[in-house]
């Protein structure tokens, strides 16, 4: 049997194509972004949270002074509940 020859080496000729026309595909690296951002929120977060305890504290020592002397003045006391009639003309 006689073999054929090709004139192009056709290995050769497929290396060099799969070397330069076929790169992978390089998708855009967004981590060091999404890292920003994410810490953004968490810092923000942290501080909101912060605030509404502070004020939540604050709120509490306000209405604790105001009910505290309130009970304290409380004291029973006897009131009729009988009104009385005026005369009718």
């Amino acid at each position: 049997m006689e073999e054929k020859s090709f004139p192009i080496d056709i290995s050769v000729k497929n290396q060099q194509l799969t070397e330069h026309s076929i790169k992978p595909i390089q998708m855009p690296n967004y981590w060091k972004l999404g890292f920003i951002v994410v810490l953004l929120m968490l810092v923000l977060l942290m501080s909101l949270l912060v605030y509404f305890i502070k004020s939540n504290t604050k709120l509490n020592s306000r209405l604790a002074k105001l009910i505290i002397p309130n009970e304290i003045l409380i004291t029973p006391s006897v009131v009729s509940s009988v009104a009385p009639q005026q005369d009718a003309t």
